[in-house]
């Protein structure tokens, strides 16, 4: 009996069972055919979901090497602190922002220590690179131990460059320096590939002891609002915005929003 004729016989004799039966064959012969479609049109429809309600990143802040606090540890202990979510909340009020397009992005996944075999270590750095290279952070924050190893990269930028003489005098008492010949130091043994090299950081609070004193940070640890918001491994915290950050006006608000905004005024923006 041809091909054709078994299968014609097969589906008339499938007519005749019961409709679980028929369903179940029709399944095992035509699923793709129902699936295939449908996907394809979920795929669609996400697509066009996630385009036309996508909105721009106004603000871009990496926090490295920090935790947030648990709120539900926090209600427990009867401790009432800020989450991250209200941290970003608050930040939104405060530069005036529209969040029907924009939004703002505080990461805190990134971790990254001494060892580069280090799962969460290289993960870390992975994603940072990636961002860093697409030119979609604006800051980094993070102890002021792992600060330096930035710092010495030139990663960030030369303060003097994006602040007025204004604001340099106004947060003078926080700026973190490198000296520029030991960054020339650092260039030139990553040009080499000097494994060798050992970088010593001199004491970025002084810059009478460098040779080329560049404020490339800021210390931010006296923001209350800020360490009642994330833990940091070191008890002194730092800021640089990117060399390549897309947002340097906004990087600038976010300092006085923790540096110049008195913590009382900060914490009833969330109510």
């Amino acid at each position: 009996m041809a091909l054709m004729d078994e299968f014609k016989e097969e589906r008339a004799s499938i007519k005749k069972e019961n409709f679980k039966t028929q369903f179940l064959y029709f399944w095992e012969y035509y699923k793709w055919y129902v699936i295939g479609p449908i996907l394809a049109i979920a795929f669609i429809i996400y697509y066009i979901y996630t385009s036309v309600n996508a909105k721009d990143t106004a603000f871009y802040a990496a926090m490295l090497n920090t935790t947030e606090y648990n709120p539900l540890i926090n209600e427990k202990l009867g401790v009432e602190k800020p989450t991250l979510f209200d941290h970003e909340n608050d930040f939104i009020k405060y530069i005036d922002l529209n969040e029907d397009e924009y939004r703002v992005m505080f990461d805190t996944s990134m971790r990254i220590h001494d060892d580069p075999e280090e799962k969460e270590t290289s993960e870390g750095i992975e994603k940072l690179m990636t961002y860093l290279g697409a030119g979609e952070i604006d800051i980094l924050v993070t102890g002021a131990a792992d600060f330096a190893d930035y710092a010495y990269d030139s990663h960030f930028y030369d303060l003097r460059e994006i602040m007025t003489q204004e604001q340099l005098t106004k947060y003078e008492p926080y700026l973190y320096y490198v000296d520029g010949r030991i960054v020339e130091e650092v260039k030139v043994a990553m040009d080499n590939m000097d494994y060798s090299y050992q970088l010593v950081v001199p004491d970025p609070t002084n810059p009478d002891a460098m040779e080329d004193p560049i404020p490339v940070g800021i210390y931010v640890h006296d923001s209350e609002y800020l360490l009642d918001t994330l833990i940091f491994e070191d008890s002194k915290v730092a800021m640089g915005i990117y060399a390549n950050a897309p947002h340097i006006e906004t990087a600038l608000q976010y300092l006085d929003f923790l540096l110049d905004l008195p913590y009382e005024e900060a914490a009833k923006l969330a109510e």
